[in-house]
């Protein structure tokens, strides 16, 4: 009997032992690592960060620290997770501290979206935040900066000349407000009235002359002129087609040999007479070889409700060609550029000298028959520019459409036209 009272009381101190042993374990770190897995966070600056530091994800924390091994390049710092966290692959780590005097922490910001998790000693490229002592380290710079910013501050306003400075510019502004109001005191009421008046009648004439175009008879004489300008187009479409029928290779060569002979002619009868002229350039083939444009643009400004004009005319010859044009965008007609153009390729023109009245540079750039894009830079000290987008839409008609930024302006705009080659 005693015997077996002796047997049931090992056991059951066996058995007490087991289960107190198994709960030391599974609240011991051992457990933790056993049942957990662990990773690699890489580091340029740790900020302070000891062995045995917290790891948050989300806030939470899920680990610890369990090494720092520092590296030439950089700093390697193992830390395991809870086997029951699962951190998505590209997640971010960085180094944070509690509070002022708080220790540092790893924090880890989960990426959302990734279905691929991390695995046992798995690397992630860390960042380091600021710690208390960069803080105190910027906090004191800015001191430095603040100090010397109130000092230019008391000198400027410790400064009598200053002040002396100050008080002519309001006396001069208050005499100024002076002279203002006793003109305006000493002008007669009898200008105002005229003035009033004239705007008035520039006022009922523009009403008379928008009520005449709304008649049906300006409208009927508005769509004959595009009517006529219709018919204007086709007939230059057939000159075109006419000229490029009758100037084929074939006659280009009889008119060479035509002039040819007309040289030899001339070249026996001067020999027959005495003469001793240098041969010169032929002149005709000279001429020939000229080629002549001009395209007229008319364009809607969007800021001022109105519309312009501009005519260029261009005279070349190989890849160079002279430019110049005139029109009325500041209001009267004149002539505005004068520039010398090159074909730096077949679709790429450059152009210098004179560009709405100032100097300046453009590029032209034919895209294709149909499409064309231009751009120019004038007047270098204000910074002017006109950039310019051509499309055809009937022959030697074009579609424009103008970005630019001058002198008649306060800021960009954009102004829509057509543009007609003749």
């Amino acid at each position: 009997m005693s015997n077996n009272k002796n047997f049931i009381v090992g056991i059951t101190t066996f058995i007490l032992l087991c289960i107190l042993s198994a709960l030391l374990l599974w609240q011991s770190k051992i457990y933790q690592e056993i049942t957990g897995y662990q990773l690699v966070g890489r580091f340029q600056h740790i900020g302070g960060l000891i062995k045995g530091a917290e790891v948050r994800y989300r806030g939470y924390s899920v680990g610890q620290v369990k090494s720092i091994m520092p590296y030439p390049t950089h700093i390697d710092v193992v830390f395991f997770i809870k086997g029951k966290i699962k951190i998505p692959e590209g997640s971010e780590i960085k180094i944070l501290f509690d509070g002022l005097v708080g220790e540092n922490y790893v924090s880890i910001e989960a990426r959302v979206g990734s279905n691929i998790m991390l695995s046992n000693n798995d690397i992630i490229i860390g960042s380091s935040g600021s710690d208390l002592a960069q803080f105190i380290d910027l906090g004191s710079q800015n001191l430095v900066h603040t100090e010397k910013i109130l000092n230019a501050l008391k000198t400027i306003l410790t400064d009598e000349t200053l002040f002396a400075d100050i008080r002519g510019t309001v006396k001069n502004m208050n005499l100024v407000t002076e002279e203002l109001r006793s003109y305006f005191d000493k002008s007669e009421s009898k200008d105002m009235n005229h003035i009033l008046n004239n705007i008035k009648s520039i006022t009922d004439s523009s009403k008379k002359l928008t009520d005449t175009l709304a008649t049906d008879e300006s409208i009927s004489a508005i769509q004959d002129t595009l009517k006529s300008m219709e018919s204007l187009s086709s007939q230059l479409n057939n000159l075109s087609t006419v000229s490029q029928t009758i100037l084929t290779d074939e006659n280009a060569t009889n008119i060479s040999i035509t002039i040819k002979n007309m040289r030899d002619i001339s070249d026996n009868i001067n020999s027959l007479l005495g003469s001793n002229r240098k041969e010169s350039p032929h002149l005709f083939k000279s001429l020939t070889s000229l080629r002549f444009g001009t395209e007229t643009q008319v364009l809607y400004n969007t800021s001022q409700d109105s519309g312009y004009f501009n005519t260029n005319f261009e005279l070349g010859l190989g890849r160079y060609s002279l430019i110049t044009g005139l029109g009325n965008k500041s209001g009267i007609a004149k002539i505005q550029h004068f520039q010398q153009s090159y074909f730096l390729r077949p679709k790429l023109r450059s152009r210098f000298g004179i560009i709405h009245d100032a100097e300046g540079i453009g590029l032209d750039y034919f895209l294709t028959k149909k499409l064309s894009f231009s751009g120019n830079y004038f007047n270098f000290n204000k910074n002017f520019y006109l950039l310019s987008t051509h499309f055809a839409i009937y022959d030697d008609l074009n579609f424009l459409l103008n970005m630019r930024n001058d002198n008649e302006l306060k800021e960009q705009q954009l102004d829509l036209g057509l543009n007609y080659n003749f």
